[in-house]
């Protein structure tokens, strides 16, 4: 009995040891799934724009008309970029403010109790893109490309053949 514990507890722990390689499928999964729930939700903000920018009059937010279109085109171009991964973590920042204002200016008239709070959609919004903001999109995307691809040569000296030094040129 004692040794199919003990052979269950390394079973688990090399699980556990393995699941942070499984991190880009999370990232991916992430960014998918909410980069396509904000590029349909800033499309229906702007093909219905006038009634879009009423909410924002009847919100009083100051200058809704700019206010409205910054919000809808952050949605839909901040969407699409987050599917494929690019410019994460600027767009992750634009994403936490476009929340922040709609949770500040917004939602709070109606918020009573920590109970409706946590019935609020937004601040999970601004936790994930916080997440994808401090984590990154992960390697299957088109900033880990660029980043690979142009700005680690850019960054990095190239290193000699024995690892410390620059590279010599063959003679």
């Amino acid at each position: 009995m004692r040794m199919r514990m003990r052979n269950f507890v390394k079973f688990v722990s090399r699980v556990f040891e393995y699941l942070p390689r499984l991190g880009w499928m999370v990232a991916l999964g992430t960014r998918l799934f909410v980069g396509y729930f904000f590029m349909d939700s800033g499309w229906g903000k702007v093909a219905h724009f006038d009634q879009f920018s009423a909410n924002f009059q009847g919100w009083n937010i100051p200058y809704p008309i700019f206010s409205a279109t910054l919000c809808a085109y952050t949605e839909l171009i901040g969407g699409a970029l987050t599917i494929v991964g690019l410019g994460t973590r600027f767009v992750s920042l634009a994403q936490i403010i476009n929340m922040l204002v709609a949770i500040l200016a917004v939602n709070l008239k109606d918020v009573h109790s920590l109970e409706d709070f946590g019935l609020l959609d937004e601040p999970l919004y601004l936790l994930t893109y916080a997440w994808l903001g401090i984590y990154g999109p992960g390697w299957l995307s088109l900033d880990a490309v660029i980043k690979r691809f142009v700005t680690a040569p850019l960054i990095s000296p190239k290193v000699g053949a024995r690892g410390y030094g620059p590279a010599r040129a063959d003679p």
